[in-house]
């Protein structure tokens, strides 16, 4: 199972509130709406988690640092659903126009996902419309750059650019290509969790809650206990575990 070892920040979009705070469920790294929560509050894909919905045009979240390093390998990744694009339409940014070094992961007019560091990968496949999917966009340490579409791999390139150290923003890249649709389960490490760790996360579509188990409970049996030498709440505690009451 994918760990949180180097997991740095987490974003569940539960907020449904009168403020415009987005909590960092992992690390200390809150955000700020560009509208009340409330305005953006909608079900997501996993449950017990939530998503925000953004309107394509002035909506999304802003963040006082880079959360992704300027160099070394990095995942991000996301749930998202959106009805069509018809322009270039950004999830995540550190973004500078002209700047070579901007980091964008988005997606191009053709449907399709961009993660652009200086220069960019772009996928092979046309994203799903009108259901949710899973977007991943990775730094490996050979210094190859990938984008994955429901935990399979969908392109990639060798890129050693280091990320530009700007301010980043959910949904827009701070002055256009804003995004129509949702956006949900943000996680975001500091490592390349390998394609193993994306399957982890994608789970066969379900999604993988934070912090990513998808145990519901133990299903074993205690066969002995020793010295044996327990109270009477632990003996019931006890048959309880085995299943004898």
């Amino acid at each position: 199972m994918v760990a949180t070892t180097n997991l740095t920040n987490y974003y569940k979009f539960t907020e449904d509130a009168g403020n415009k705070s987005v909590v960092d469920a992992h690390g200390s790294d809150d955000g700020t709406a560009s509208v009340n929560t409330a305005s953006l509050a909608t079900t997501g894909h996993i449950t017990g988690e939530g998503a925000f919905e953004f309107n394509g045009s002035t909506e999304d979240i802003d963040f006082s640092t880079p959360l992704i390093a300027a160099s070394g390998e990095f995942t991000i990744n996301c749930w998202v659903y959106v009805t069509s694009i018809t322009k270039t339409s950004t999830l995540y940014a550190q973004y500078i126009a002209g700047n070579a070094h901007r980091f964008i992961l988005a997606f191009t007019s053709a449907d399709k996902l961009l993660l652009q560091i200086g220069s960019a990968v772009v996928g092979g496949t046309a994203v799903p419309l009108n259901e949710w999917f899973m977007v991943t966009g990775t730094r490996e340490s050979d210094n190859t750059i990938r984008v994955y579409l429901n935990g399979t791999s969908d392109g990639s390139i060798s890129n050693s650019t280091t990320t530009l150290q700007q301010n980043s923003i959910f949904a827009s890249y701070g002055t256009g290509a804003f995004i129509v649709g949702k956006i949900g389960n943000v996680a975001i490490f500091s490592e390349d969790i390998g394609s193993s760790g994306v399957s982890d996360l994608y789970n066969s579509g379900d999604g993988l809650a934070y912090p990513f188990s998808a145990a519901t409970g133990w299903g074993g049996k205690i066969q002995e206990i020793s010295p044996g030498k327990v109270d009477d709440v632990a003996k019931a505690d006890i048959k309880k575990i085995q299943g004898v009451e």
